[in-house]
């Protein structure tokens, strides 16, 4: 066996020199990308300092031209024969100077035949030949020829800027030249040439990069491959105490001896306490013993089960089972129909508690869990009613009985005693008492998925879920429905002028809402003139003639259009 410090300082060289060669590894790389961007930066400073040359320099000469220029105007040919010269020693290859060169010898030429004809008459002239002085719209021929020359220039080099400012240029100059469209058509074919190189030099940079990124890979996988190789010849002697361990564990998982591989294991960690392989190895033996555990008592419940006696008892527990299902089936069922008439008489904390009664019998019944969620939305109600109309009528508050509060049967007497009498009469009251129970609990849904004005696709299907459930037909639905949306639109424009005036934002959300839900100009006109009388003149106490004007204009507008169809 090797020593431990042989072991550990072997670890700890091997990982020193993984680290030096991952340092150099990256700060070669750093260094390779600072070269790359230092060559970059170099270039394009030489390239920016190269055109700042080149534009001091037409600087220069387009002055000196000028001045030339100025100099001929005041016929002072000397001194433009000066400027002229200063402007070839700044640029010797310069057109435009070989063109103002041109215009002076002209224009000296017929100085000197008008000098002769001062002195000499009508006598020819035996020296020099007269040469007529060209017109403006010649000199700006030859300037145009002088950059269609520089244009040529620059193509042969293939110098797209300065092709196109020497064309633009020169098109300005002359621009009825017949050879602009041909200057155009090479200036086209040479961007799309240099934009094809460029793309091609694109593309190899991306091939360069990829197979550069590849040979990356390989070598960080084989020098990944080399450490784990070298790791693996440099594992510490404990490694075949361990494989011995799995071998032997291997094969009493093979018999099902659960308590001897866990023996061998717990063994290993008394030499190998900090072990994580033994640690999940052991674990993992616990929860196969368990497992088989359990296999063996389901195999043996199943044989017990196989004889004739075992088949009675199961016969005799499935016929219990049935009783006791059919027993909480129709308690459930006698339940539901003492709800419906607690409902019938508006009886909410009676029912609330029945419900309870049904949960318990059975938590998992939708039908209890629809009653409950009803019951508390109409209860709610009705108590948000009770205090609407003590708030417009403060003076009968004092005649409210005690008990009112506690049972909350405050409208029980408004509901008609059920007929005397059994049979078809008794069921037709009830069936009434509950399809009105289920149309209530339907507005309250529909007002309350049209409440924002925009009613959701989930809200959509679950009123067709309790459409579905409640027996209500589709004329009915589309009843409702208006009728929750005028109301909605009603609470709004109530809400909105409860201050006495109506603020831009609110007026913005009636309009938005009344777009939504439908509702015409005229009866928007009709509500807003209505509450704007009665609230900023009475205040709270005209909330209830203003709804039963809107009761008037709904049938008016709505049912009495139905009726007319």
């Amino acid at each position: 066996m090797f020593p431990l410090s042989t072991v550990f300082s072997t670890f700890i060289s091997s990982d020193s020199d993984k680290q030096r060669q991952k340092e150099s590894d990256a700060a070669r790389a750093a260094q390779v990308l600072r070269m790359r961007m230092e060559e970059n930066t170099r270039a394009r400073q030489e390239e920016t300092k190269k055109r700042s040359e080149q534009e001091a320099t037409r600087t220069k000469v387009h002055e000196c031209l000028k001045r030339a220029d100025q100099h001929i105007k005041k016929n002072e040919l000397e001194a433009a024969y000066g400027e002229i010269a200063r402007a070839k020693e700044i640029e010797p290859a310069n057109l435009y100077i070989r063109a103002f060169e041109e215009r002076l010898l002209q224009l000296q030429g017929s100085k000197h035949h008008q000098q002769h004809n001062a002195t000499f008459g009508d006598l020819p002239m035996t020296t020099e030949v007269t040469i007529p002085k060209p017109s403006s719209a010649e000199a700006k021929q030859i300037a145009a020829k002088v950059l269609f020359q520089r244009v040529d220039q620059a193509l042969a080099a293939r110098n797209l800027v300065q092709a196109q400012e020497e064309f633009k240029r020169a098109r300005e100059m002359d621009p009825y030249n017949l050879v602009i469209p041909g200057y155009q058509q090479r200036l086209d074919a040479l961007e799309r040439e240099l934009g094809r190189l460029a793309l091609q030099e694109e593309q190899r940079q991306r091939t360069e990069e990829k197979a550069t990124a590849r040979v990356q890979k390989t070598t960080l996988n084989k020098r990944q491959q080399e450490e784990e190789l070298t790791e693996a010849e440099e594992t510490p002697p404990n490694g075949s105490l361990i494989e011995a361990i799995l071998k032997l564990v291997g094969s009493l998982v093979s018999a099902k001896a659960w308590d001897q591989a866990l023996e061998e294991v717990q063994g290993g960690l008394k030499v190998l306490p900090e072990n994580k392989d033994l640690r999940a190895l052991e674990e993992r033996l616990l929860f196969l013993k368990e497992e088989d555990r359990r296999s063996r008592k389901i195999e043996e419940t199943k044989q017990r089960l196989t004889g004739a006696p075992a088949q009675e008892v199961l016969t005799e527990a499935r016929d219990q089972l049935n009783s006791i299902a059919k027993a909480k089936t129709s308690g459930i069922t006698k339940l539901i129909r003492h709800i419906e008439e607690l409902v019938g008489i508006k009886a909410w904390n009676e029912a609330l508690q029945e419900v309870e009664r049904a949960k318990q019998i059975d938590p998992q019944n939708s039908s209890v869990s629809t009653f409950e969620v009803l019951i508390s939305l109409l209860k709610k109600e009705q108590e948000q009613h009770r205090v609407e109309f003590f708030a417009d009528h403060p003076s009968l508050k004092n005649e409210e009985t005690p008990d009112q509060g506690s049972n909350s049967r405050e409208e029980t007497t408004r509901i008609p005693a059920p007929p005397e009498g059994g049979g078809a009469t008794v069921l037709a009251y009830h069936q009434s008492v509950v399809n009105e129970f289920w149309h209530r609990a339907y507005e309250q849904c529909l007002r309350r998925a049209w409440g924002d004005g925009i009613m959701s696709d989930e809200e959509r299907d679950m009123l067709s879920i309790l459409r579905n459930s409640f027996a209500i037909s589709e004329n009915a639905h589309a009843r409702m429905e208006l009728e929750a949306q005028w109301d909605v639109y009603l609470e709004a424009m109530i809400e909105a002028w409860r201050n006495g005036a109506i603020t831009p934002d609110d007026s913005e959300h009636l309009d938005l809402l009344r777009d939504r839900l439908r509702i015409s100009a005229d009866v928007h006109l009709k509500l807003e003139r209505k509450i704007r009388q009665n609230i900023l003149k009475r205040g709270r106490s005209a909330l209830s003639e203003i709804k039963r004007e809107y009761d008037l204009l709904f049938r008016e507008q709505v049912l009495g259009t139905e009726s007319r169809r």
